[in-house]
């Protein structure tokens, strides 16, 4: 994974959407710090309006003794009389205070239980203070001197006391205020800088990284901008070399072309000429179909056909290609089979082939002395083939190495000047064995030759398909080779709505030895599978009534577990998943391949002994018979085609293209499977105009084939 790949504009959300998060957090924190000032502010002058009543009253307390004791010295009745008025005056003060401070319950709640408790002895004490001064008033100053030194001085200190102990709650009660304000101040302060710090280093982070994520967005700019010009360059560049290898074989072919009109010119220069007409024709050949093979490739166009392919065919078949020029130009050629090996796999001849012919060439181009081996080996476990081929030749480091399998390149620039070539091949090759099931790779040392290694995918191999060696007339003429019918009893239930595959794999069942129930459709399927001892269940997934799939879903809905293999002519990956989702337990695809075939009958089955003798002539004389049949019903099949296609009935026509899809290979017309294969697919993309096209190849191949088949069987009736 690179760097910084990520969505910048995740980034830049999540972190505001953080910012504002702590925004709002100082926020609330404020607003109710602002609260607990207020609720301080009320507690603070509160406590401001009780020390002023205290005050008061403290005040008034004290003029109250002044005035008392003045009129105890005073011998003026009119000046007594005018302190009595202020002493009334004081105690007025004094009262309105006291009053107002006990209507203040919450906030002033410790003073008032002091009050309280003191309360009696200050009330006895103002009775005294006021019999004191009527005393005075009434000219007993020896009474009222005696009342004053004895109660009402002590009661004068005790209010005092009073008041002082009150001071002292509301002195407590500031300070506290003061501590919890200051602590709470702190408290903000501190959360204040933290929220602030986190602010301000999440935005740093997050232009950090909108900065470093611009940079990189630059750089990758940089970078695409580099590779679209090398690849410019290297289209260039190749589309150069193209030219060059097109014109080179054009121009020979031109050249001798006009040659051959001069005149008295010998039969040999004649030969030569037109032999060198058709090696540089088949050359420009070469280089026009790996263009268009790469074009498909790269639209993913480019399709595989899986056939039974004989390995001693194979191996014929590229010495035949290539092994003569390779011999012609020095060097020793040798092909190594690592015995054991599958008589026959299930691939694509054609592309494996090329991907074989393909690195052979390279290697013949690449090699001036020494020599070329092809080595086959079999790999059991992985169910793969591995052909390798080596080479004495000039080699690669690895600069030139890591250059390979790219489209339009070559090891180096020098080798297109000095061997040529379009730098697709070896790109072509690996596609191909990827689509094949495997891979190619490639080891080699400068100077000391190279090695590449194909890996292709088999399909199904049982132990008893391996051969130790190859018949020496097989290499030679490429004789085909005979399936091995293997001895089996059990029953086995076939749905199948075509006659013609009814009986063609009814025969493959019976000369096992086992034995088969034929049924029409799905629902019967069902019925029988239900009722009856079946070991094996093959179903058709096109069948009428019910199909496949839905009859394979009701047995297992019902508790069936008969083993189910599913016949199909589609062999899409998704049509193999969805068989095996609904309950089936084997895919066979058709037209049948007959080694995959016997190998599930096997699995199944059981062994039922010796082979019996003669099998194989029964073997041929029922399958000879069943293709008269199928050749006989081909006119009238293809009068429906005809049919179908000039009504538009464009349901039909693919309705009956994909049973003819899955006959034609099983009856050994390969090529009927292979064109009513492609009409299938181009009424499915609704290419009808190429469906037409090749319905019409279809239609010819057909008549052809009836009319061969007549001429055969004419010629055996006569004996010639």
């Amino acid at each position: 994974m690179q760097p910084y790949q990520y969505s910048s504009k995740l980034i830049l959300v999540s972190g505001f959407a953080f910012v504002i998060l702590i925004m709002t957090a100082l926020t609330i924190t404020w607003t109710i710090h602002v609260f607990e000032s207020k609720e301080n502010i009320k507690v603070i002058f509160g406590e401001q309006k009780q020390s002023r009543l205290l005050v008061t009253m403290r005040d008034a307390a004290r003029q109250r003794a002044i005035y008392l004791h003045r009129m105890a010295m005073m011998k003026d009745a009119f000046d007594r009389d005018e302190e009595y008025m202020k002493f009334n005056e004081a105690a007025s003060e004094f009262v309105n205070a006291r009053d107002e401070l006990l209507s203040m319950e919450n906030e002033a709640s410790q003073e008032i239980q002091i009050w309280n408790k003191a309360r009696p002895d200050i009330i006895n004490g103002q009775t005294t203070q006021l019999e004191t001064a009527e005393l005075i008033l009434q000219d007993r100053s020896v009474e009222a001197n005696e009342l004053l030194l004895r109660k009402v001085i002590p009661i004068q200190n005790q209010v005092n006391d009073t008041l002082s102990a009150m001071f002292g709650v509301q002195k407590d009660t500031a300070a506290q205020a003061y501590a919890a304000a200051i602590k709470r101040n702190e408290k903000i302060y501190w959360i204040a800088i933290l929220s602030g710090s986190s602010a301000v280093l999440l935005t740093i982070v997050i232009a950090t990284i909108v900065i470093r994520r611009t940079r990189y967005a630059e750089s990758s700019l940089v970078e695409a901008r580099i590779a679209a010009q090398t690849a410019t360059e290297m289209k260039s560049q190749f589309l150069a070399n193209m030219s060059h290898e097109i014109r080179t074989p054009l121009t020979a072919v031109i050249g001798y072309a006009d040659t051959l009109l001069e005149k008295n010119i010998s039969e040999t220069d004649r030969q030569h000429r037109a032999t060198r007409i058709l090696n540089n024709g088949k050359h420009l050949l070469h280089i026009i179909n790996d263009i268009l093979d790469i074009s498909k490739i790269e639209a993913g166009e480019l399709s595989i056909e899986k056939l039974s392919v004989s390995q001693a065919q194979l191996m014929a078949d590229i010495d035949t290609l290539i092994g003569g020029s390779i011999r012609d130009k020095g060097l020793d050629f040798q092909i190594d089979i690592q015995f054991p090996v599958p008589a026959k796999i299930n691939t694509d001849p054609t592309r494996l082939k090329q991907i074989l012919l393909n690195l052979l060439g390279n290697a013949r181009k690449f090699t001036e002395k020494g020599s070329i081996v092809l080595k086959a080996a079999y790999n059991a476990g992985s169910r793969q083939m591995y052909y390798e081929v080596a080479d004495t030749g000039v080699g690669m480091d690895e600069a030139e190495r890591s250059r390979l399998f790219k489209p339009f390149t070559q090891a180096d620039t020098s080798t297109t000047r000095k061997f040529g070539g379009t730098g697709l091949g070896l790109y072509i090759s690996r596609q191909l064995a990827h689509m094949l099931g495997g891979d190619l790779v490639c080891q080699s040392e400068k100077g000391k030759g190279s090695r590449f290694v194909a890996t292709i995918d088999t399909g199904i191999i049982a132990d008893q398909c391996l051969i130790s060696s190859f018949d020496s007339d097989s290499l030679i003429h490429g004789q085909r080779e005979r399936e091995t019918i293997p001895a089996l009893q059990g029953n086995v239930l076939l749905a199948e709505d075509n006659p013609d595959n009814q009986r063609l794999i009814s025969m493959y069942i019976r000369h096992t030895g086992a034995s088969v129930v034929v049924v029409n459709n799905g629902k019967e399927a069902v019925e029988q599978a239900i009722g009856g001892n079946f070991h094996l269940v093959l179903m058709d997934m096109q069948m009428p009534l019910m199909g496949g799939a839905e009859a394979v879903q009701w047995l297992r809905q019902v508790g069936n577990q008969t083993p189910i293999a599913m016949l199909t002519a589609n062999a899409m990956k998704e049509e193999k998943d969805r068989c095996t989702k609904l309950g089936a337990n084997e895919f066979l695809t058709k037209p049948i391949d007959k080694q995959a075939f016997y190998l599930v009958l096997e699995k199944y089955l059981e062994n039922g002994g010796q082979q019996k003798a003669g099998i194989n002539a029964e073997y041929d004389a029922e399958l000879a018979k069943l293709v008269d049949e199928f050749i006989d019903s081909l006119p009238q099949l293809a009068e429906s085609l005809q049919s179908a296609a000039a009504r538009q009935n464009w349901e039909q026509l693919r309705s009956l293209v994909h049973q003819l899809k899955g006959m034609g290979g099983g009856f050994g017309f390969k090529k009927i499977t292979v064109l009513s294969e492609r009409v299938e697919a181009d009424l499915k993309a609704n290419a009808i105009k190429d469906a037409i096209n090749v319905l019409g190849e279809l239609l010819k191949y057909i008549d052809r084939a009836v009319e061969e088949h007549e001429s055969s069987t004419n010629a055996r009736k006569l004996g010639t």
